[in-house]
């Protein structure tokens, strides 16, 4: 079984202004290009959302971004369920944030909803596996919403999560939903998805979009559907989602073909491979271009800790990139 969260969970970007509040115009739009693209999930005040830099320096500006989400999916009559990500050092910081966030939801009314919270390892504060299992297992116990496992050891802390914590947090926990990975071990990757395939309604979800084939590469059709991806390059193009229906009809070599399509044209698109904010500088700028008439107030704004100066044959050659992607059918405009 694969449930409501399967496929592509694009981890959106949080589009600020100047002063940092969420640009509700902007975010509709995006919102409204993203699942044009092709997601099947939306997952909010993740690490491309730059949710750290939100929960620290603006925190009520989350609910809005609930709320701009939420609008862009009423207009569009859409179902797309979201996700939210809470992060901290203990136990009660991150039961500090989920209890925050449902009473800024129930404030709010209608206007905000979330569908499931992903849960990652401390920030910085590195934890035995005893320690860590005793984390996760206090917070999933107390989140009465489906949870999602984020791993991702450069950025939390250096905490691996053992397959065989994974394994027997799933076992425990019936509404543990999903496991994001973001670590560059192919070969973890692959003993996580055994464990979560011999479980019934969990996803994987790869953090490494240019991984995304190999995940699926021998995969059952029916496997495949539980095999997803949590794709920065979501927020701009539909690669990964035509990857994805690639694999789930059987076109294995298409899929290969698109995945080496998909990991040359992000790379150019994300400019400065090697800058930290490269996803998030390069994601905007992209909206920026593709959208500038309709959202014409907006200005691709990032964290401090990604400030770049940008030559102008470096936005010259995003915008080349993007038109090669429009005529290749890899991205779709709202009309």
């Amino acid at each position: 079984m694969t449930g409501e969260f399967s496929g592509i969970a694009v981890p959106v970007l949080s589009m600020f202004d100047e002063s940092f509040k969420i640009n509700k115009d902007a975010q509709e739009l995006l919102v409204k290009h993203v699942i044009n693209n092709g997601a099947n999930v939306l997952f909010l005040n993740g690490s491309t959302g730059e949710g750290q830099f939100l929960q620290e320096h603006h925190p009520h500006e989350r609910v809005t971004l609930i709320q701009a989400t939420r609008a862009a999916i009423s207009s569009m009559n859409d179902s797309t369920p979201v996700i939210f990500g809470l992060y901290g050092e203990s136990r009660d910081e991150v039961v500090t944030q989920y209890e925050f966030i449902l009473d800024a939801i129930d404030d709010a009314g209608k206007t905000a909803k979330v569908d499931g919270f992903v849960i990652a390892p401390p920030l910085t504060r590195k934890m035995n596996m005893d320690e860590l299992e005793s984390y996760f297992r206090s917070i999933i116990s107390q989140v009465r919403e489906p949870v999602f496992l984020y791993n991702n050891p450069s950025k939390f802390g250096r905490n691996n999560i053992p397959v065989s914590m994974l394994d027997d947090l799933l076992s425990h926990f019936d509404h543990l939903k999903g496991f994001k990975d973001s670590s560059p071990s192919i070969e973890y990757k692959m003993e996580a998805i055994k464990v979560i395939l011999n479980k019934d309604c969990v996803n994987f979800y790869t953090g490494k979009e240019g991984d995304f084939f190999n995940c699926l590469t021998g995969t059952t059709v029916e496997q495949a559907k539980r095999i997803g991806c949590i794709p920065s390059i979501g927020n701009v193009l539909n690669l990964p989602s035509k990857i994805w229906n690639s694999s789930l009809k059987g076109k294995e070599a298409f899929a290969r073909d698109l995945q080496e399509q998909l990991n040359g044209i992000r790379n150019k698109i994300y400019h400065e491979a090697s800058k930290p904010g490269k996803a998030q500088r390069g994601g905007k700028i992209a909206f920026s271009i593709l959208y500038r008439s309709r959202v014409p107030r907006y200005h691709p704004v990032v964290s401090p800790e990604y400030e770049m100066k940008l030559e102008k044959t470096t936005i010259d050659g995003i915008r080349t990139n993007l038109e090669l992607a429009l005529q290749e059918g890899f991205m779709q405009l709202v009309p």
